[in-house]
């Protein structure tokens, strides 16, 4: 029988510690990409500016904004965040599938008169940077 030191079986179960660190260290180097990070991309099929011109005080106005999934995995649309409440959005809110479309609907309440122009931030599930939308025109007096 060989006899054993404790302090020879102390080093031996360092030694396996430090080489399992190593090959757990060595299998997560690269970062993992999550697949609906990966595999989301949106196309705005309309422009992200709209003009709406003149327009008469007190009379709202609407555009629709069109988008397409061309990811291989479903997108939602989380929220669209307009920058004044003068500015109102509505979206489609189930997921979009590949290939399918999608839409956000801006409304502008014209009650002050004058030049404006307003972003909406437009954000999805798989992108942390959102799309900025802008609306413009000019409020003329109400006839």
């Amino acid at each position: 029988m060989i006899p054993v030191n404790n302090r020879f079986v102390a080093m031996i179960l360092c030694l396996i510690q430090v080489l399992l660190a190593a090959f757990v260290a060595a299998g997560v180097s690269s970062p993992v990409v999550p697949p609906e990070k990966a595999l989301c991309h949106v196309r705005w099929l309309t422009p992200l500016e709209h003009d709406f011109g003149e327009i008469e005080q007190g009379k709202p106005v609407t555009v629709t904004f069109r988008f397409q999934n061309e990811g291989t995995s479903p997108v939602l649309l989380q929220t669209a965040r307009t920058t004044c409440g003068c500015t109102a959005a509505e979206w489609t809110e189930e997921p979009v599938a590949p290939g399918d479309e999608g839409t956000l609907k801006v409304e502008y309440d014209a009650y002050k008169r004058g030049s404006f122009r307003k972003k909406i931030s437009v954000f999805f599930n798989c992108q942390k940077k959102g799309y900025a939308l802008y609306i413009q025109g000019y409020v003329k007096k109400h006839s």
